[in-house]
Parts: C-alpha cells; sequence; structure tokens
C-alpha cells in the first residue's frame, strides 16, 4: 500500500502489563456516519516481528490494515516488544507473555470512542494467542491465520519429521531421531515447568533410551541446546486444546492445504473443540497464505503475492459479519 490513503493512518503507543511501550499503528477507515467501525488487533507470528509482519519484503499485516480500511474496518498492528520502536526484552518472553501485550492491544482499542465491536486476528503463533485470548472471552471475535491447535511439542516433532523425509534417512533412523527429540523436548517441558533451564545430558537419554543414532544429530541436537530461550521452553508445553475448548464467541480459521508449518489438518482440531468456528481450508496456500507450488519456506520470498485475495475478502466478511450482529 502506497499513500495517499482514503483513511487515517495514526502513530501511537501502548502499555503492556510490565511497562513496556507497544509502538503501534491505528488505521481508521474514512468516517462515513456517526455509527462505530469493529476493529482487530493484529499479532504475529512466532520471533521478533514489526507491526508489519515483514518478511522477505512482504508485509502482510499492512497488507491486511490497508484492505481492511476501504472496507470499513479499523485495525492496530505494533512491533513486538523489543523489536522497531516498542521497548521491552523478547529474548525473555514467552508465548504468555504476547497474550498479555496483546490483551493490552484490545483494551488499547476499547478506548476509542469511534471503535465498536473489537477482535484479533492473529497469524501463526498470533493464531495460536488468539485462541488463549477467545478463552479470557476477551476479543469479541477471534481470526486464526495458521495458528497451532496441536502442542509445540507435536508440531516441532511434525516439522523436524518432515524435514528428515527430505533427507535420505531410511525410517528406522528416523524414528529413532524423533523419538530422541521428543525426549529432550520431555526434559525441557519439565524444567520450564520447574521454573529452571540447565544442560541436558543428551548422551545419557540416548544411552538408557537405548536408541541408535547418527551423532551428528546428537551435536546438532547439543548445539541447538545451547540456543535455549524461555520461548521454546514454553512453547514445546503448549496445547491450545486446552483454550479452544473454552473458546465461546465467534471465530473464523483458515489454512492453506499446502502450509508445511501448521499443517492443514490442524482445522479439524478447531472444528472438534470450537463447534461454533467457521473453518476455512484454502487449495494452494502456504503458511504465509500465498499461492505457492510446494508450501516449503523456502518459497516465500520468490512468491510475489503478498497475500491471497481470497482470505482477504474472508477476513472481512467475516468482521462485518460479526459487527452486524
Amino acid at each position: 500500500p502506497r499513500p495517499p490513503f482514503p483513511y487515517e493512518v495514526i502513530d501511537t503507543t501502548f502499555v503492556a502489563p510490565d511497562g513496556a511501550v507497544m509502538s503501534a499503528t491505528l488505521t481508521m477507515p474514512e468516517r462515513l456516519s456517526g455509527n462505530k467501525v469493529p476493529a482487530v488487533l493484529m499479532v504475529s507470528g512466532s520471533g521478533p516481528q514489526n507491526r508489519d509482519e515483514e518478511l522477505m519484503d512482504h508485509r502482510p499485516f499492512a497488507v491486511i490494515a490497508d484492505y481492511l480500511a476501504r472496507n470499513g474496518i479499523a485495525s492496530l498492528r505494533y512491533d513486538d516488544r523489543g523489536t522497531g520502536q516498542s521497548t521491552g526484552n523478547f529474548l525473555t518472553a514467552t508465548t504468555y507473555t504476547l497474550k498479555d501485550d496483546a490483551k493490552s492491544g484490545i483494551a488499547f482499542l476499547r478506548t476509542i470512542d469511534r471503535i465498536g465491536k473489537t477482535g484479533v486476528l492473529g497469524h501463526s503463533e498470533g493464531g495460536t494467542i488468539a485462541f488463549m485470548l477467545g478463552a479470557e472471552n476477551v476479543p469479541d471475535f477471534m481470526i486464526s491465520l495458521a495458528g497451532m491447535a496441536i502442542s509445540g511439542k507435536e508440531t516441532l516433532l511434525r516439522q523436524n519429521g518432515r524435514r528428515l523425509d527430505q533427507t535420505a534417512i531410511g525410517d528406522d533412523d528416523k524414528e529413532s531421531i524423533l523419538t530422541l527429540i521428543g525426549r529432550v523436548f520431555d526434559t525441557m517441558h519439565e524444567q520450564s515447568l520447574k521454573g529452571v533451564s540447565t544442560a541436558i545430558d543428551i548422551d545419557s537419554i540416548v544411552k538408557e533410551s537405548g536408541l541408535t543414532v547418527n551423532p551428528l544429530i546428537v551435536s546438532s541436537l547439543k548445539m541447538t541446546q545451547q540456543q535455549r530461550s524461555p520461548w521454546i521452553d514454553a512453547f514445546i508445553g503448549l496445547n491450545p486444546r486446552t483454550y479452544l475448548k473454552e473458546v465461546k464467541r465467534p471465530l473464523l480459521a483458515i489454512n492453506g492445504d499446502k502450509d508445511t508449518q501448521v499443517y492443514p489438518d490442524n482445522l479439524s482440531v478447531i472444528q472438534e473443540l470450537a463447534p461454533q468456528a467457521q473453518i476455512k481450508l484454502m487449495p494452494g496456500l502456504n503458511h504465509m497464505m500465498q499461492h505457492a507450488v510446494t508450501g516449503d519456506a523456502n518459497e516465500y520470498g520468490d512468491i510475489r503475492e503478498t497475500i491471497s485475495p481470497e482470505v482477504l475478502e474472508s477476513i472481512a466478511q467475516f468482521i462485518t459479519g460479526c459487527s452486524d450482529k
């Protein structure tokens, strides 16, 4: 999107529970009447992201904000804590911290006179945060773009399994590697519950499990352990199913059928646990909601499309429908 815009673009801030100042952009549609407009808070995927969720020259949140404003819907998007112009420390944050940041953003939107019903739109980890907020009855509606519905451990094991499938490794070796990774994850989660993070003796896990694992894989796991963070320890044990069961308000969940990070059967879990949800499986779309060939992450930057027009239309129709009720 390039100016001039037929809507207001306002730089603003809101404050997280721990005092971090979140730098944000509020997009307000043109005033056509005295009626209030619906609004949505955008929550990005995993890792430190700026307010546009910028990746490889794509700015999906900027595109969504533009489309929504042209359709009478306000939005607020923000730099993650410790990223861009926001303060706070991202390195010590967990998904639970980021959930509280988003909760503050929704509260801020509700202080604006022109805004009526207020929801949350989350992509990937942000979609899971939408479920968490929905369980607390914070937003009036929720939109999940490839939000994880199974546990962090299950998701990471599936992603690792796909990577192994792209190598020449045999099925038995693959099973042993995934078993080892799963047991390392379990130890990380156990430590997280105790509030500690100490070095994991991976050699002992291999020996006690009776596993035969390529030494290069063991070395790789040891290197990964050196890069542990509070986020990954908490993420492994995060199970969105517990939140989805509590979600009662309107929910739109979209997945692409070429998503290789959050698999399409994710939608079945959402439908089972939140039967009121509107479920949409989009043909040909990857994790970034782009039309793709294979869906692998290495395609993201080569695709000219930032986000599918069908996804934009579905989002706007859903929010308009929620605001009319």
